[in-house]
């Protein structure tokens, strides 16, 4: 055994022998003399070209052009046409890692075979495409060449490009294989950091790309250090410089030595039984040691925060999919769990899909309510619960508003708070959503107000009808239709919003005693909602009512066929028979119990909205919702009412009046005059002699009129209690005096 070791020894003390390693004057006059000189001639070119680039530039011509298009600048990385640029930092990204990996195969071998030295030429004319084009991004500033990155360019590219010592001999072979390639590792991690900067990586979640960025870092400070310690100790002492040691108890020590020694001990590094033993490797590996303490703590606490960001809804959207979609919800009422929120997320990410439900991304400036995040975690179906997301950020600003990706979502929505003053929470979200459409012009957002006079400022100020619309407004139209038809809120309330478990479990606790026969059947119904999906093949080619009454006796009373689609349109008990994937609307207690009567490989959303667009692009017709037409009805309705300037309903100032507005079903006008001024203005009643007379007949008219009124059973008496609410006066007018209505109820406005 000790012979084959005594063997083994002498091999390795022979190949030692027979490998020449490069001297530091070899080393350097390979390595830095040509790489130096061309350093120096382009800096002062540099001088020179930046002044006639920055005048062409300032131009605004092609070339500025050209480099907002592909190249970009310091500034603004991010250009309109990013392949080019994008391509050279993955090429810079996996070509100097290449040149790293060819680095330490050469410690290995210690030659340059021809085919590596063909290779290393073709990444060497990369890296001088490259190096020119970053040089473009800086103006060609000559402080830019001496920047980190061009250095490690320059002093890694000419040594191979240009393979001369300073006689312009030829480099010998046993020097070639040692130079500086292994810094290109930098190059690698500045090429990624770039890439960042340009194209942005949303789609890789930013605690994955803090984790990259770090391992890079790491990797990049390892092998920088190791490699320079590992040329430091092939190429031994500096000539003159070599330490002088003087033996003690302790053993061989110099001033160099217990230097490196006690600041490896103090530092907790420790001596360690293989460490360097020339003077410069000591003294660089004093500064690695420094250098490698405040890496990993500024990495690790860099990698806390982040985290920490996250958990505080800090970070930013990171999309599951390129085919999903998502929505974006801003303003204060996405902080706080109300029946507004509760309604919104039940709509966006309803039970029927949960691969297609499109993700929904709230953005608050305020922390979020526990009860809100227990909410979309606990109570949304499970399909559909991680597509909330939660960021705190406001929409006021282009880098939250950049966080939630507003350039890619499908649709905004601004939400206020019902609970807050109407005018301050209606101007503040009325900034907000002029703020997103800066960020992003073409927009689809929708923009929820309180006030409808608040609806007329963000109309003035620039936002498109169709983008807003006034809450307050909504619940009078409602009130008003609930006037006309007795029972319409329960009938749509129970049609289009879902009870919950939790409030099905309420509401049946709190039944009284006297509705305990009809209530929890009632509510048990209220448990239903329409649901939509594509006819099935077992029902195409039968009648429609035949269908709805198979599918309603097969489902056990579970589904009820209530309407089809047909040329677009959606039909009420259809007469007709069934297509293959024609659209179906059904009552029916979940979405389970539709899907054996129907395709459940389709989607219908889609099916439904593409029958409908292809129906709508066609000639334009005379009811297509196009903002002209909504003006034109509006302007005939508001003529309808007789609202004008002169004649519209706005309160006077006598302590006292009452306005009577009525119609039967027979007249196509209705008269809106203030009791006071039933008179004409022009009259010739206006002598303060025929002032009495007037008077008598104006009471008589409003004693006659308002018989007439009390005796008619569709009466509306409607109470103004004050000044400010006289915009939804009109709404509420306006709903009841629609011109497609058959008869208008007489109305007594009291104020």
């Amino acid at each position: 055994m000790e012979v084959v070791e005594i063997e083994s020894g002498g091999r390795a003390a022979r190949q030692m022998q027979a490998i020449r390693f490069p001297t530091w004057l070899e080393f350097v006059d390979a390595n830095f003399f040509w790489p130096f000189i061309v350093q120096i001639l382009l800096t002062l070119a540099f001088n020179v070209l930046s002044v006639f680039y920055v005048h062409a530039y300032n131009q605004r011509g092609s070339i500025y052009r050209f480099v907002h298009n592909y190249i970009g600048t310091h500034q603004h990385m991010q250009v309109k046409n990013p392949a080019f640029i994008v391509c050279c930092y993955i090429l810079q990204l996996l070509m100097s890692i290449s040149a790293v990996c060819m680095f330490a195969a050469r410690t290995y071998t210690h030659e340059v075979s021809t085919a590596g030295r063909a290779f290393e030429v073709l990444m060497c004319s990369f890296f001088t495409l490259h190096y020119f084009a970053t040089r473009m991004q800086a103006g060609f500033s000559p402080a830019s060449a001496w920047s980190p990155c061009a250095l490690i360019d320059v002093f890694t590219v000419v040594p191979v490009l240009l393979p001369f010592v300073i006689g312009m001999e030829p480099v010998p072979p046993h020097v070639r294989w040692l130079s500086l390639g292994y810094m290109r590792s930098y190059r690698a991690l500045t090429a990624y950091q770039r890439l960042e900067r340009t194209v942005g990586l949303g789609e890789v979640s930013e605690f994955c790309r803090r984790l990259l960025l770090s391992f890079l870092r790491m990797a990049a400070l390892v092998i920088c250090f190791g490699c320079t310690v590992y040329i430091l100790e092939i190429l031994g002492e500096i000539p003159g410089w070599e330490d002088r040691t003087v033996d003690t108890s302790m053993g061989s020590l110099s001033f160099i030595q217990i230097t490196y020694w006690m600041f490896t001990t103090i530092s907790t590094v420790g001596y360690g039984d293989f460490s360097p033993t020339t003077i410069p490797s000591r003294l660089f590996i004093i500064f690695c040691i420094l250098a490698g303490v405040a890496f990993f703590g500024s990495e690790l606490e860099a990698i806390m925060e982040v985290r920490s960001l996250i958990h505080h809804h800090k970070g930013r959207y990171v999309p599951r999919d390129r085919d999903v979609m998502h929505i974006v919800a801003v303003g204060p009422g996405v902080t706080t769990l109300s029946p507004t929120m509760e309604a919104f997320l039940n709509e966006m990410l309803d039970s029927e899909t949960g691969v297609t439900a499109p993700d929904v991304v709230l953005l608050s400036e305020d922390p979020f309510e526990k009860e809100l995040v227990n909410f979309a975690r606990s109570e949304l179906p499970p399909k559909v619960r991680h597509h909330v997301h939660f960021l705190v950020g406001s929409a006021m600003m282009p880098r939250d508003l950049a966080r939630v990706r507003l350039k890619q979502c499908a649709m905004a929505f601004v939400i206020p708070d019902m609970a807050a003053p109407a005018f301050i929470s209606d101007s503040q979200n009325i900034l907000r959503a002029i703020e997103m459409k800066r960020y992003r012009p073409k927009l689809q957002l929708r923009l929820m107000l309180l006030q409808p006079e608040s609806k007329l400022r963000a109309m003035n100020i620039g936002i498109e009808q169709e983008c807003c619309f006034s809450a307050f407004e909504q619940k009078i139209n409602l009130l008003a239709q609930s006037t006309r038809v007795r029972g319409f809120l329960p009938l749509v309330i129970g049609l289009l919003q879902v009870m919950t478990s939790f409030h099905y479990k309420e509401a049946c606790q709190q039944v009284p005693l006297k509705d305990k026969k009809w209530m929890p059947e009632y509510l048990a119904s209220l448990r239903n909602t329409t649901h939509g999906f594509l006819i099935g093949p077992g029902f195409v080619g039968t009648r429609f009512e035949e269908a709805a009454a198979k599918i309603y006796e097969e489902s056990n009373g579970c589904v009820l066929l209530i309407a089809a689609q047909h040329r677009g349109r959606l039909v009420l008990n259809f007469e007709g028979f069934m297509t293959k994937g024609q659209v179906v609307i059904a009552i029916a207690s979940s979405r389970e119990a539709c899907e054996p009567f129907g395709d459940a490989f389709s989607d219908w959303r889609l099916e439904f909205l593409y029958n409908r667009e292809a129906v709508h692009g066609g000639p334009m017709s005379p009811t297509s919702s196009t903002p002209a037409n909504r003006i034109m009805q509006l302007s005939s309705s508001i003529k309808q009412m007789n609202l004008t300037k002169d004649d519209g309903l706005q309160p006077s100032r006598t302590p006292r009046k009452m306005s009577l507005s009525r119609s039967k079903s027979n007249r196509s006008n209705t008269s809106f005059h203030p009791f006071h001024r039933c008179m004409s203005e022009n009259s010739n009643f206006g002598d303060d002699e025929n002032e009495e007379l007037m008077d008598r007949l104006v009471r008589s008219r409003e004693a006659k009129e308002a018989e007439e009124l009390l005796s008619d059973p569709s009466l509306v008496t409607l109470v103004v209690t004050g000044s400010s609410v006289w915009p939804q006066v009109i709404a509420f007018l306006r709903t009841l005096r629609q011109p497609f209505l058959p008869g208008h109820q007489p109305i007594i406005i009291l104020s």
